[in-house]
């Protein structure tokens, strides 16, 4: 597996399984993300395996921190460990920044429980470890998870802040949540 930086190759590949894979909700809009790209704020990489593409990583960057904003496997290749080795190699890549990522809480009473706890825990699997910080994105209550080193939330805010711009910053209404994770294991 190879995960190429800002390739255009199998950009209509990418496209569609950014859609695919995320609610319109939870979505940046493409042309903003190339708009952070051409900024330096984010980093999209394609992962290709034996020729064929494999999934996305779409990452917000600073000098300090990197959060895995959205990470998609391929559908047609789910369940073969390409996700593991994505993230294997985004630790190489941002290994020395705070890398983090926002991941939908775990709840009994959501639509989705299963499909919940099965993402937690392939990012635990993976090294990551839950933060104990609660956030509210995009109506959507979320846990951070980080891998190294720990974020704090005003950390994670002001990060936002700093990439997103204000406008966008305050549109998603980033907030704490009263919301923790309610392991179904």
């Amino acid at each position: 597996m190879e995960l190429l930086t800002n390739d255009k190759k199998y950009l209509k590949e990418l496209k569609a399984l950014y859609i695919e894979a995320f609610p319109k909700e939870e979505r940046k809009t493409f042309t903003f993300i190339e708009q952070l790209r051409k900024e330096g704020k984010c980093v999209i990489h394609t992962a290709v395996d034996n020729g064929n593409f494999a999934g996305l990583a779409i990452i917000l960057k600073d000098e300090e921190y990197a959060l895995i904003d959205y990470l998609a496997v391929n559908p047609k290749i789910r369940g073969s460990g390409i996700g593991s080795k994505m993230l294997d190699e985004l630790k190489k890549l941002y290994g020395n920044k705070c890398l983090f990522l926002e991941r939908e809480t775990v709840l009994r009473n959501c639509d989705n429980p299963t499909q919940r706890n099965r993402r937690r825990n392939f990012y635990l699997r993976n090294g990551f470890s839950d933060s104990n910080i609660y956030v509210n994105v995009y109506t959507v209550d979320m846990t951070l998870m980080t891998f190294g080193k720990e974020i704090t939330f005003v950390e994670y805010e002001d990060f936002l802040h700093k990439i997103l711009g204000e406008k966008i910053f305050n549109k998603i209404k980033v907030k704490t949540s009263e919301f923790s994770d309610e392991s179904l294991d």
